[in-house]
């Protein structure tokens, strides 16, 4: 917990760089310890993963890496056709707005 309390600040700012702060947090885990975000960026999935874990922290004045190697990351890209009509959490709306 006290490590996202460190994370959290530094994500924020590289996903408002990356995304021209178009992002939201679409979900964390009861423990805290798994957290999840939506953002549209013109970068590839790729570009984002590297931007994140590969360092220097985009968008922030750390010399680091935002993530640790041990951090797991998981960006998936998602084009105009997809259908999410069924969840009722926050993906459909935010996908249809944005």
């Amino acid at each position: 917990m006290k490590r996202l309390g460190e994370i959290v600040p530094k994500l924020h700012a590289a996903l408002e760089k990356m995304s021209a702060k178009n992002y939201q947090q679409a979900y964390y885990s009861p423990a805290r310890d798994t957290l999840g975000y939506f953002i549209r960026t013109e970068l590839a999935a790729a570009q984002v993963r590297a931007r994140l874990k590969d360092g220097p922290s985009f968008g922030t004045e750390a010399k680091a890496p935002i993530l640790a190697p041990q951090d797991k990351v998981l960006v998936v890209e998602i084009g105009t056709e997809y259908d999410a009509r069924e969840y009722k959490g926050k993906i459909d709306p935010w996908l249809r707005n944005h």
